[in-house]
């Protein structure tokens, strides 16, 4: 047994061999082999005993691991530094968190936004739960589908409840759709105007677009709206039938009045001479318009609904806070009334489409005000001339605008309208290069020539011969695609001080250019 394996049941070399072959074995070496099987036996019986024991050591040693770990993870989950952020800053966090979210939460989406901070831990609950300012501004939207919801008011009155005394937030909006619904589907949303109504006192900002049956009860007798700085009215179209007039005159605070949907010209009454910022149509009341009743209007952007003229106040007006005025949307017919002057204007937008009328109306303003205007905004780019006597009107203009969306804008308008950016170089344009306090220039949809190029040039290197001109700091362009291949890159080459900017498009038509 010399040759057996340190093995107990171990055979010899040569025996072990016969355990993988069919060769004959002989007396001896099958006593061998039978051997070796009965100590093997002994063996495995004795073993299994201690394999049966070990298995339960590891079993006890994985789990005492286990719960270890998980006793671990406690502990460093209680010592996180966010256990230990104080309640005040975690309140913090979460109205933090709320503005990020951008609109005005949704109060019905209670799978998401502000609802979410509830449902982490009963702590962060309790936390959302009594911070009122992240309850302080939400939303309803009652469009078909979500109006069938019946928790509709309590989530509304829960969320109004959790907001305690702040002053509110709201956005109402009834999304009336005839494909879709009924008018007797405003019924369903009573509740929630009712809701927020009995907070009226508290409200700071409200948009309401809403039927005129509900509108109508903003006006009930002894409403007060005493923290009221904010209000967007809308009416729904389908209810303007009913439209006779709007009044609002208890909030002592308004000071901001935005106008929706209010195209036909309806009768509203609000406190016009507290007014600091208005946007809507260009309304006529029964009494007068609204430059000549508001008489703190520091911010102003009409849309057009046109006037007969002999409606205007005969009257001269010297309006004193003006300092914004913007016509938006289809202005094309608006005409500022002869009578109206404004001497603290520092900003203006409108449309030149309409050069025969808007265009002279807007020179005559700023030829009786002489304001000190900084800021000039041009849509719908047509007719340079009449544009020309605008711009020489407001040598001031530091940041000038042009926008046009119309196909038919031709390069030689363009170039027509870039000539009188430059000096006269046979000194017979005595008037000298309009806009000369241009500092930034924002282009959009014309296309450039030789000589806008050569004026963009001119203003980014003004000759020292040329001390009323000051340099362009920022130009912007956008839908240059009109733009010639040698121009854009005579662009590119611009100054550094220039401070280029491009649009996507711009971008792309530049990296079409090789470098040069």
């Amino acid at each position: 047994m010399s040759n057996r394996s340190k093995l107990a049941y171990g055979l010899p070399p040569d025996i072990t061999r016969l355990l993988y072959t069919n060769d004959p074995r002989v007396d001896d070496q099958i006593q061998e082999i039978k051997s070796s099987l009965s100590i093997a036996h002994s063996l495995k019986s004795s073993l299994a005993s201690q394999v049966t024991e070990a298995r339960m050591t590891l079993m006890r040693l994985e789990r005492e691991e286990l719960h270890a770990s998980r006793h671990m993870e406690r502990c460093e989950f209680a010592l996180a530094p966010i256990r230990r952020i104080p309640t005040e800053t975690l309140q913090q966090i979460f109205i933090a968190y709320a503005d990020l979210l951008g609109d005005t939460p949704d109060c019905l989406d209670v799978q998401g936004g502000i609802w979410v901070l509830s449902h982490i831990c009963s702590y962060w609950r309790g936390v959302a739960v009594s911070t009122a300012g992240l309850w302080a501004a939400l939303s309803f939207q009652g469009r078909f589908g979500v109006l069938q919801r019946g928790d509709a008011p309590a989530l509304v009155g829960l969320w109004l409840e959790r907001s305690k005394n702040r002053p509110l937030s709201i956005r109402y909006e009834y999304d009336y759709r005839p494909r879709h619904g009924t008018p007797e589907q405003e019924n369903l949303t009573e509740p929630v105007f009712e809701c927020l109504l009995l907070r009226r006192t508290r409200w700071k900002e409200a948009y309401i677009k809403a039927p005129f049956s509900l509108l109508s009860q903003l006006q009930s007798d002894g409403f007060q709206f005493d923290n009221l700085e904010k209000f967007h009215l809308g009416i729904q179209e389908h209810s303007m039938r009913h439209w006779q007039q709007f009044t609002l005159s208890q909030a002592p605070l308004l000071q901001h009045i935005v106008l929706h949907n209010s195209e036909s010209g309806p009768l509203i009454h609000l406190p016009w001479s507290q007014i600091k910022s208005y946007t809507g149509p260009f309304l006529l009341n029964q009494r007068s318009h609204i430059f000549f009743e508001a008489s703190t209007l520091e911010d102003c952007a009409l849309i057009s609904i046109p006037t007969p003229p002999h409606l205007y106040p005969p009257q001269p007006v010297v309006h004193h806070r003006l300092r914004r005025l913007r016509l938006l949307e289809d202005y094309s017919a608006m005409i500022i009334p002869e009578s109206l002057t404004l001497p603290a204007l520092q900003s203006l937008r409108f449309c030149a489409g309409d050069a025969l009328e808007s265009v002279p109306s807007i020179q005559r303003l700023l030829q009786r005000s002489s304001p000190p205007l900084t800021v000039l905004h041009i849509d719908d780019f047509l007719h340079p001339d009449e544009l020309i006597h605008v711009l020489r009107t407001v040598p001031s203009v530091a940041e000038l605008t042009i926008r046009t969306f119309v196909p038919g804008s031709t390069i030689a308008e363009t170039e027509n309208f870039f000539r009188t950016f430059t000096e006269d170089e046979t000194g017979l344009d005595m008037d000298g290069p309009i806009l000369p306090s241009l500092r930034r220039l924002d282009l959009k949809g014309l296309p450039l020539g030789e000589i806008a190029v050569g004026v963009l040039e001119w203003r980014s290197r003004p000759p020292a011969s040329s001390s009323s001109v000051v340099r362009l700091e920022s130009l912007t362009l956008a839908d240059v695609y009109n733009t010639s291949t040698e121009h854009l890159v005579r662009i590119m080459k611009l100054p550094r001080e220039t401070g280029l900017k491009l649009d996507a498009g711009a971008v792309c038509a530049m990296r079409m250019i090789p470098s040069v």
